[in-house]
């Protein structure tokens, strides 16, 4: 996905957000968003990729921080909320009366964990009201729904995650991708950036034990890049019989390239640029293939 007018004025107000995470002192908050409107001058084109601009900003602001994870309690706290919904959320799989409906529930429930998400302009995350939300959501299910003609392709899955919290529920679909006999490849980000997970959440949520193997995007990069992958991801990438990307930059990422195999973006359109590229409604929760 390309940049768009709309998304300076977003990346910049989550620059500030992450900084005022890391510090209280307004000069150092003042650094970190001058640093990212650098990066992001130099950066900045209508033929560029949104999550590429993304990453040259954020970095660009953490290195001004001189902070590498200024989200890292606000994750500790989305998983522990996630950890909280979770007998709600199985419960709800368990009712299910077969195994593709069971996954279509897991699936869904695991895109309603994408609300997990801060700094994300005009976008506000219900932690204290999340379980109540985890029902009304999973009540109307989803807006664009294709999870049923993935179903014929889960062989070898590769499975790209998104944020912490979100990264919970994303548990309860890779145990019904394996009853359903399925080959598990989970992907987190090499290292901290914004919200998403990385190997340290994998390990410490016991997701590792419900795949074959876990890689990473080999560095922190916004989505991912395929230029900074490490030869294992690219190999897995393209000899999966299904790719399922989770949440906004991992779409934004791959969306710019031509996979030779089936991508299954699972997400809460969250802001109205990723919206229109979708051709959905802002808010809406999109389980779209694309062959």
């Amino acid at each position: 996905m390309r940049m768009e007018s709309q998304c300076i004025e977003c990346l910049i107000s989550r620059v500030r957000y992450e900084a005022m995470l890391a510090s209280t002192d307004d000069e150092v908050v003042f650094s970190a968003c001058e640093a990212a409107l650098r990066a992001m001058c130099e950066a900045l084109s209508h033929t560029r990729c949104s999550a590429s601009v993304a990453t040259m900003v954020h970095r660009a602001a953490y290195d001004a921080l001189g902070c590498d994870d200024p989200y890292a309690e606000i994750k500790r706290m989305c998983n522990a909320t996630a950890l909280r919904a979770l007998p709600t959320a199985e419960r709800l799989i368990e009712q299910a009366p077969s195994p593709e409906e069971r996954l279509r529930r897991a699936l869904l429930l695991a895109t309603i964990g994408n609300a997990f998400d801060f700094g994300v302009a005009g976008f506000e995350v219900p932690h204290e009201r999340f379980e109540r939300e985890l029902l009304e959501r999973c009540r109307r299910g989803f807006d664009v729904d294709h999870t049923a003609e993935m179903v014929p392709l889960l062989e070898d899955v590769v499975y790209l995650t998104d944020n912490c919290g979100e990264v919970v529920l994303d548990a309860l679909v890779l145990r019904e991708l394996k009853s359903m006999g399925a080959r598990i490849t989970l992907v987190v980000k090499g290292a901290p950036i914004i919200t998403d997970a990385t190997l340290e959440d994998v390990h410490a949520l016991g997701l590792d034990a419900h795949v074959d193997s876990v890689l990473t995007t080999g560095s922190n990069a916004i989505g991912v890049c395929l230029e900074e992958a490490p030869p294992e991801l690219v190999r897995a990438l393209d000899n999966a019989s299904l790719v399922i990307a989770k949440g906004m930059a991992n779409y934004e990422s791959l969306s710019e390239h031509t996979l030779r195999v089936p991508v299954g973006y699972f997400m809460m359109a969250k802001c109205d640029v990723v919206a229109k590229s979708l051709g959905v409604q802002r808010g809406m929760l999109v389980a779209m293939l694309v062959q």
